[in-house]
């Protein structure tokens, strides 16, 4: 092998081997990125499940009646880091979230600093926050699955656990409004429909009071059983309203957990970055890549 080849082939190693002790040690500059989880499985059955019937039964009367919300296992595992969630998060006091008496005060400046534009710190809390988590829904068991990663796994323990139960406020707050409004619907249509039942009740005593000997008379008797159909009917319709507005005062009051967590957040957490391997393959290409095009001047002046 010719002396010049031996040169190029030592200065090849050198630079890689420069290439991957610089990458290696710079990725211990690099903070290093924890990633905590938690599992858990989401109430998703309506506790109005008697609606649709009664729909059905109120709209023969022109009655509207609102449709439940379904609420799929996605819809939990996106509402987790919507603004409604997060800013709850974020608004928390710093020391009574982590027991530290660090710089901050709030959980947002954590995140962001503290400036004068207020939106712009919530605006930059809400999209640091969002960049690191990561939900996933598992498609036969629908187990929602969200992740937290940043330096500190203990402030991303507390965090996730925040999250979870700001998630479960949402929840049992929006299931409440709900209920209240099923309930105050109910009642409405409940005295509607007893004030028509007692009409129609009225206008069949009245037509008994006006005809004793209906009964002789086939027209009067048609007309009878027409009142009475309107009479079983109303009543059919104020009992099937009473349910559910029954249903809707317990639903109101109900304080049974949405959420099921089944994997808490909890450490030790798993390390996700930097991958020292990486860095050093990287540093490697890097070293690699000088060496290439120092190689490629050098021919050039050379040609």
């Amino acid at each position: 092998m010719h002396t010049l080849d031996l040169h190029y082939l030592r200065r090849l190693a050198l630079f890689g081997l420069v290439g991957m002790l610089v990458g290696g040690s710079t990725s211990f500059l690099v903070r290093r990125q924890y990633v905590v989880r938690t599992t858990f499985i989401a109430d998703t059955r309506d506790p109005m499940q008697n609606l649709g019937a009664l729909g059905g039964l109120a709209a023969q009367f022109g009655l509207g009646v609102p449709l439940a919300n379904s609420r799929s296992p996605q819809f939990f595992a996106d509402v987790i880091e919507s603004r409604e969630v997060l800013l709850r998060v974020l608004e928390l006091d710093w020391k009574q979230l982590t027991g530290s008496s660090d710089k901050y005060s709030r959980v947002l400046d954590y995140f962001a600093e503290p400036q004068a534009d207020s939106l712009r710190q919530i605006s930059t809390g809400l999209r640091k926050m969002r960049a690191r988590v990561a939900t996933t829904v598992g498609g036969r068991t629908n187990i929602i699955q969200v992740d937290l990663t940043g330096p500190d796994p203990e402030v991303s323990v507390r965090l996730l656990e925040a999250m979870i139960a700001s998630l479960d406020h949402f929840n049992r707050a929006t299931r409440h409004t709900q209920a209240r409004e099923r309930r105050e619907f109910a009642e409405v249509r409940l005295a509607e429909a007893t004030d028509s039942l007692g009409s129609a009740e009225s206008t069949l005593r009245v037509f008994l009071e006006k005809n004793r000997s209906y009964r002789e008379s086939p027209g009067l008797n048609l007309e009878y059983e027409t009142h009475q159909r309107r009479i079983n009917a109303a009543q059919e319709l104020v009992t099937s309203l009473r349910h559910e507005f029954e249903a809707a005062r317990l639903a109101e009051v109900n304080d049974t957990p949405v959420l099921t967590v089944l994997d808490p957040p909890s450490l030790p957490a798993q390390k996700v970055a930097p991958s020292r391997v990486l860095w050093m393959l990287g540093g490697l290409a890097l070293g690699l890549l000088a060496f290439a095009v120092l190689f490629a001047r050098a021919q050039w002046r050379i040609a």
